[in-house]
């Protein structure tokens, strides 16, 4: 058996163990108030693993031709069902700007469970219409980040937060591939964009590199009018876009 399929295979068995022993355990002993909220997110999880999704959903490829989804376990988890509508713009939007940047690579991680309704981690990824993105960078190689879909632990992935001067790390924020994604989103044909959640100095980063390329007018006003900060009681956006797409 390939090493990656075995340790996929002992590693959902495992997980699978987890989940029997948490509730196990949690029907047995009085729960305090967090652990009952983690208790209602195991028996969400369960029940997404046995839910049929809701019809006109689909769920994103693990591997795709252009897009791909970030983190495996919250694809097992099946984190990343949505809209078909919302699956297919963000196909097509990507494929846009592989055929000009042909190393282009989209990191798709939460959309929606199967059915829909509240997701442990998220106030919204309700209805299959809100869809973290992953931000591009590059590396000192000039090579894209990320490319493959990771192994990380899936609920503390959100870290590769850019600073002021765009960096995180060895990496640095790609203004220009960030840019062209956001201009394919904007003008696909398959569902509308209803707004773009970032952090205000990436927001700036990104309207003044379009300024500086001469994106046209339409473009300028589209990015100032839908690129927003989802304020302070929300999850930073530092490292992740939150693209919410109209019903």
């Amino acid at each position: 058996m390939p090493f990656r399929r075995r340790t996929l295979l002992l590693g959902s068995f495992a997980l699978l163990l987890c989940l029997i022993g948490g509730f196990a355990y949690g029907y047995r002993q009085p729960l305090s108030h967090q652990g009952a909220r983690w208790m209602q997110g195991l028996k969400r999880l369960v029940v997404a693993w046995t839910t049929e999704p809701k019809p006109g959903w689909q769920r994103l490829p693990l591997h795709g031709k252009c897009v791909h989804a970030h983190n495996r376990w919250a694809w097992m988890m099946k984190r990343t069902f949505g809209r078909s509508s919302v699956i297919k713009a963000l196909q097509v939007s990507c494929l846009k700007v592989q055929r000009k940047h042909p190393e282009f690579r989209l990191a798709v991680q939460d959309i929606s469970l199967p059915a829909g309704g509240k997701m442990l981690g998220h106030l919204s990824h309700k209805t299959g219409r809100d869809v973290d993105i992953a931000y591009i960078g590059r590396d000192a190689k000039g090579s894209i980040h990320p490319q493959t879909p990771s192994w990380a632990n899936p609920f503390s992935m959100y870290e590769e937060n850019y600073n002021q001067e765009g960096k995180y790390r060895h990496l640095r924020f790609d203004e220009q591939l960030n840019w062209a994604f956001l201009m394919a989103l904007r003008t696909n044909r398959i569902v509308t964009v209803e707004k773009v959640l970032v952090e205000p100095h990436l927001r700036q980063r990104l309207l003044a590199y379009g300024k500086r390329t001469k994106a046209g007018k339409a473009a300028l006003v589209w990015a100032r009018d839908h690129l927003r900060y989802a304020g302070s009681n929300a999850a930073d956006h530092e490292d992740h876009m939150h693209v919410r797409f109209v019903p």
